[in-house]
């Protein structure tokens, strides 16, 4: 947003691809050991591209002789289970059992 209140000005929203699979469904049915090394590498992969996105949200605002003084992301309010057993047992896995 930019601009004064009265007339804001959106300059910039996108959407930022935080992953390529639904990794809660594609470690559904892995033992644990392996469904929580695929979620920690998921939300490693997750945190990368939002902080590259953010960057360069940044960049190409200083380009056009804009500063960005804050942002927003929107997220659902939904808590889902405590636990990722939990959890996983929530999502079905994304193949068949007899195809892993």
């Amino acid at each position: 947003m930019a601009g004064a209140v009265e007339a804001p000005e959106v300059i910039d929203r996108r959407a930022v691809a935080l992953h390529d699979r639904q990794a809660y469904h594609a470690a559904g049915g892995l033992p644990l050991d392996r469904a929580e090394k695929l979620i920690s590498d998921a939300v490693k992969v997750a945190n990368r591209r939002a902080k590259d996105a953010v960057g360069n949200i940044v960049k190409v605002a200083a380009r056009v002789g804009t500063e960005v003084g804050a942002g927003a992301v929107l997220m659902s309010a939904y808590q889902g289970p405590s636990t990722l057993a939990a959890t996983l047992r929530s999502h079905p896995p994304a193949t068949p059992p007899k195809a892993r």
